[in-house]
């Protein structure tokens, strides 16, 4: 028997509900410590999500956020340092 356009509707509107409760992924400015001709950048962001990095305009390897919500970027001193807020996070499985 197929469901009715009801529960159709219904299904629907969970779901909608569902995807709206998976908050945008957060990134927060850095402490920046400077240390001789390095610079480490310790910042909080969405745990389990990837920051994009560039150096002076240069890509770099994404960074990983730990699943505490932390991460940690070592750069030349003086260096320009950008850091772009990931574009999604997955949602935990069940």
């Amino acid at each position: 028997m197929a469901p009715s356009a009801a529960s159709q509707a219904e299904s629907a509107q969970s779901s909608a509900s569902s995807a709206a409760a998976v908050a945008a992924p957060t990134l927060d400015r850095p402490t920046v410590t400077a240390n001789g001709e390095t610079a480490t950048l310790i910042g909080t962001a969405t745990a389990g999500s990837t920051i994009t990095v560039t150096v002076d305009g240069v890509a770099q390897s994404p960074v990983a956020v730990s699943a505490t919500g932390t991460y940690n970027i070592t750069a030349k001193a003086g260096a320009t340092v950008k850091l772009s807020r990931p574009k999604t996070v997955s949602p935990a499985s069940p």
